[in-house]
């Protein structure tokens, strides 16, 4: 991804950082991946950046970014308590629900809850489908890339989360026209897909991906005397 997408309004990165927000201090990265995506979003911020990664490749690289104070490398169906124990400003996920099955996801959600003092983040492709555009970014060894779960936008609602749509399915869904068209149509679906992409901000079902961001209530302080 280039930089200048966290400036590009609807972009996956500019979403990004609109649903993680400001206020932000501490953050714990789930699937971390190659952390090129966090450098990016965290880019000129003075975050404090904890990443949770398995694949040993992703780990070197993530570490090479230098973005993250510390990369534990975990199971994300098994959290450590080392990192359970903690409470982060915002406890985020991308691409990685869709990797591990419904019900360890679902669990994996709720601890990411409890661990959230802010908001909690999590995208993740629309549906179901074995291919998205945004996991093809130099893992494509990775065991652990496979995916096993589809999600639907309300599934997300249901939960109290707020969703965001990115990416034009007509165009980027694994086998539609970005990957059936001639080669000299594709700048035009590009920029057909990026106009109809506020749209597709605020029609979550219509995109390829989903960003689904909840604010944490926080606990009501005792005032009594």
């Amino acid at each position: 991804m280039h930089p200048y997408l966290r400036k590009t309004p609807f972009s996956y990165p500019w979403i990004l950082s609109v649903a993680i927000s400001n206020d932000v201090k501490t953050i714990l990265d789930i699937g971390c991946g190659t952390g090129d995506l966090m450098a990016m979003i965290a880019k000129g911020k003075n975050w404090d950046i904890t990443g949770v990664e398995l694949f040993d490749d992703s780990i070197k690289a993530a570490e090479a970014t230098g973005v993250y104070k510390k990369i534990i490398k975990a199971d994300i169906t098994k959290l450590p308590e080392e990192i359970t124990n903690q409470k982060f400003d915002v406890v985020f996920s991308s691409m990685a629900v869709e990797h591990i099955h419904k019900a360890e996801a679902l669990a994996l959600i709720r601890q990411m809850e409890a661990m959230s003092r802010k908001r909690t983040v999590i995208t993740t492709i629309v549906g179901f489908y074995g291919f998205c555009p945004l996991d093809a970014n130099g893992e494509e060894k990775n065991p652990y890339q496979i995916h096993v779960s589809g999600w639907d936008p309300e599934e997300f609602r249901k939960m109290g989360y707020v969703t965001r749509g990115q990416g034009l399915a007509l165009v980027w869904k694994e086998g539609n026209w970005a990957y059936t068209a001639p080669r000299y149509l594709r700048p035009l679906l590009f920029g057909a897909s990026y106009l109809c992409s506020p749209l597709v901000y605020f029609a979550t079902s219509l995109g390829v991906a989903q960003i689904a961001h909840k604010i944490i209530p926080q606990p009501k302080q005792d005032h009594s005397t």
